[in-house]
């Protein structure tokens, strides 16, 4: 149940909304974030470097989100062979990726690269 009710919610914040807690007399709710990421490219699987790429932009400046390969087999707990298998393995993650991306490139872009793993993907 936790982790449906997490994806769920990081699907959500993937797609731009956002839970609002309660405050004072007002009820929770949900709304519409302001959007600080965007991906503009399509995922680039690379077993040379066991990683996959993607394009993205965060508040007007561009980088290279990195999957580290490793990481999408043990969330999947899959021995993955084929840049196919890692494609549909990515694409079933991929509102955690945006999810992990969006949380952590404010501060951990370097040189230009973000590299998601494991512990990003369980944790956001």
């Amino acid at each position: 149940m936790k982790n449906n009710m997490r994806s769920i919610a990081d699907s959500m914040f993937a797609a731009g909304v956002e839970f609002v807690p309660e405050e004072g007399s007002k009820g929770v709710g949900v709304r519409f974030r302001e959007r600080k990421l965007e991906y503009v490219g399509n995922v680039r699987i690379n077993r040379f470097d066991n990683n996959a790429a993607i394009r993205m932009r965060y508040a007007g400046e561009e980088f290279v989100c990195v999957i580290d390969l490793d990481a999408v087999d043990n969330f999947h707990r899959a021995n993955l062979s084929t840049d196919d298998q890692y494609a549909d393995a990515i694409s079933n993650i991929f509102h955690l990726v945006l999810a992990a991306a969006e949380r952590h490139a404010a501060t951990q872009v370097s040189e230009g690269r973000l590299l998601v793993t494991y512990d990003m993907l369980q944790n956001g």
